[in-house]
Formats: C-alpha cells, structure tokens, sequence
C-alpha cells in the first residue's frame, strides 16, 4: 500500500512541479520483492530524471545512477534502515530526497518533500502508520479503532498507484470540515465490517497452519545475494528458527497477534509466515515480533522439488516479503531442531 501511495505523490510531483505543464511522458514502474531491475545504462538512456520511492535497490546501483553532473536527475525517498546505513557510508547522503529510521513510510517521505508546507490528509497518515508499523506513535486505541479500520478498507478498494491518486482527491477535494468527518467515518464504518470479515476467515486459515523449521542464511545489511555468499572456500553461518506457516490470501501480521501473545506452551514461535499464488508466482510475506530477529536479513534455505536454493526477503526488520517462481519446500516436521 506504501508503494501504491508513494508512487501517487511522485506521479503528481512530476506532473505538477517538476515539469510544470511540459508535455512529458511520466512512467510510472512497481516493483516487487525480488525485483530484476533494468541496468544503469539502459534507464539513464530512456528517461530525463527519476523518482525512486519505497525501494531498496542494492545501493551501488543508487550510486551508479547518481549523476554528479546533474544531480536532479535522481531522488530517492525510502524508510529501511539498511540502505541508510549503506548509503552513510559509501557517501550517499548526496543523494535527492528523504531516507530515515523514523517511523515514516515512503509516502510521507515522498509528501513532506514535495509539500512542505502541507498537511496531509488521514488517509495518507493512517497508510504511513500502518506501514512503518508507528503503533506506540499513534496509540493502542487510535491503532485498534483507526489506523486497521481504514488500511483495511484501502487494502480492499486500492490495488494500484492510480487507485491511491482516486482515494487521495476523494478526501483532498472535500471543501468543508464536516464533509471530510462524513467522508472519514464511512471509511472507518466499511472498514471495521471488512475487518470482522477478515477476522472470523483469519481463525478459519489458521486453524489450516503448522510448525516448521526454517533453516537460514543470516546475511547481515540485506546486500549481499546468495551466489555472492556460498563459494568453494565459504559457506555462511546457517541458523534455524521456529516458524508457524499458513497458505493464505490474506495479508498482515494481525493473524498472528494474538497466538504470539497468547504465551501458551508452545507457541513461542520466531517467525510467522503468510504464502499464498497469483498462479504464475509464489507470494511470501514473513513477520516477527522478536526485537532480536530481522527479517530483512534473512535468506531460508530449501526452495524448489530438490530443497535446492534460496529465498531472498527484503523489507522491514520487522516484516519482509518475497516472490518466487517456485514454491518454498516446507518442512512440516520439527524435528532436528538443535541449532546449528
């Protein structure tokens, strides 16, 4: 939802104040986890400038697409903390826009850039809670009665870039107050019945769930791939983790908030994960709970009919994603789980 957003604001910055009026062609790209991106060349060869946000490419490709004889050519707005860490020290900073470790989404990196001066709507800031997971920020209550309710309303009604620009004027275009609270209520009111929805499917799917070992690749930065780590004269440190695995449709750690702090014997699980097919390919999202875990810097071990190579997840310590052409090999069993 974050890059639905960010890519929203970018399109109309674009449109609006960077080429004001010019008749410029603006493509707008998404891209998912485990993404293939063009080369360097080839995208400074097609387009005039380029807005990067809520992805983190490898940072010496960002460095490769700086120009530093035309420094507007690039912005990048994003909100992991790996890149930002890897662009302080390969001298980054230099680069247009706004990257911080603050509970911010890409999107309201994006906005603050491009309007300064303006406050944003409840959608915007209800998005940018969710996805950068400012629960202590906003509040128990707020989280529970607002920020779920309306994502979940987005999640249903949004399922593009385009759809995020539709929803943004729907609330910016409201003349007076009272009109925007109607609007905001029936959001939240739709939101909360598609919500209970989900909840009563999300007991269902669970109960579909089970426990596996996921053997990892630890790669600490979230650089490094799996053919740069495993040569003749290396192999990385593996480690195992618990894991409570449902193949479902539905996305977002809230299905399993409550078994994790249920603390019944055990459940004390390390990662969670959803998965789930398009029908071309394998959709994975992986959460934790555990301050100590990241799964941004995991790589499990095991994909594909001969339990054969890697799944590579990026995203948030927290919450990360990947996509695949071949369905994980999940070990149902928990057997053999000393660490290793």
């Amino acid at each position: 939802m974050d890059g639905f957003f960010s890519g929203a604001i970018c399109y109309e910055a674009a449109q609006k104040l960077l080429f004001r009026g010019e008749d410029k062609e603006i493509t707008v790209k998404e891209w998912t986890y485990n993404y293939n991106l063009p080369s360097v060349d080839a995208i400074k060869k097609k387009y005039d400038a380029v807005i990067v946000a809520d992805l983190m490419p490898d940072v010496n490709f960002m460095l490769a697409l700086y120009d530093e004889n035309n420094p507007d050519y690039l912005t990048w707005f994003d909100h992991h903390v790996a890149p930002d860490e890897a662009l302080e020290k390969a001298g980054g900073d230099k680069i247009k826009g706004l990257r911080t470790k603050e509970k911010k989404a890409g999107c309201m990196m994006a906005w603050k850039y491009y309007h300064p001066h303006e406050e944003p709507n409840f959608v915007l800031e209800m998005v940018s809670d969710y996805d950068a997971w400012n629960r202590d920020g906003v509040g128990e209550s707020v989280w529970e009665n607002e920020v779920m309710p309306i994502f979940t309303y987005l999640d249903v009604h949004i399922k593009d870039w385009k759809d995020a620009i539709l929803e943004m004027e729907r609330c910016d275009n409201m003349m007076r107050d009272h009109t925007i609270l109607m609007y905001k209520k029936s959001i939240l009111s739709e939101g909360k019945i598609i919500r209970n929805a989900k909840k009563s499917r999300f007991s269902r799917e669970r109960s579909d769930g089970f426990e596996m070992l996921l053997h990892c690749i630890v790669c600490e930065g979230n650089e490094s791939t799996p053919q740069e780590m495993i040569t003749e004269d290396y192999t990385p440190p593996y480690r195992n983790y618990r894991a409570f695995v449902v193949n479902t449709q539905t996305r977002g750690s809230e299905l399993f908030e409550d078994l994790y702090k249920s603390g019944l014997p055990g459940t004390d699980y390390d990662v969670f994960i959803v998965f789930n097919t398009t029908g071309k390919k394998w959709k994975y999202s992986m959460y934790t709970f555990k301050d100590d875990i990241a799964c941004n810097t995991l790589m499990p071990v095991g994909i594909g009919p001969d339990g054969k190579g890697f799944l590579r997840f990026r995203g948030h310590k927290g919450a990360a994603g990947s996509v695949s052409d071949e369905l994980m090999l999940f070990d149902k069993t928990m057997e053999n789980t000393e660490e290793i």
